[in-house]
């Protein structure tokens, strides 16, 4: 499973959460969400909100039958339903990403040669500055 669409599903059943909770909390969320499904345990919910919404790493996975779970309660048969029906989007999106980190690698390569090529001429400029005085001092 993909962590970057499980962390969209994640949002996304939390967007969902708030919308019947007076609340905001990620508990009343957590509690909000297994109020409608039946079938999760809000710790497990708050586990998944502090890993993709909190990005916190060091918090395990959803297994494959929670995020089946969290699929159908923002309205998706299961997991495969939700890859499927969001693909297209996901690679254009993927696709749009991917560009703005390589221009943001090229602006990056193109600004650092254009110091260097600064550095470079000034460097040029005064070796040639001394040469040429030192060229005046021994011709006098």
């Amino acid at each position: 499973m993909n962590h970057k669409q499980i962390e969209r599903i994640v949002q996304e059943v939390f967007e969902k959460a708030k919308k019947g909770s007076v609340s905001h909390s990620k508990y009343a969320l957590a509690k909000q969400v297994v109020k409608e499904i039946g079938d999760l345990n809000a710790k497990t919910l708050e586990r998944a909100y502090a890993r993709y919404i909190k990005k916190n790493d060091t918090i395990s996975t959803p297994n494959p039958d929670t995020v089946n779970f969290l699929c159908k309660y923002i309205g998706y048969d299961d997991y495969q339903n939700y890859v499927i029906t969001n693909s297209s989007t996901e690679i254009a999106n993927i696709d749009k990403e991917s560009l703005k980190k390589s221009s943001k690698k090229i602006n990056k390569g193109v600004k650092k040669n254009h110091t260097f090529k600064k550095k470079y001429r000034w460097s040029l400029t005064l070796k040639i500055a001394i040469a040429f005085g030192i060229v005046i001092l021994a011709t006098n």
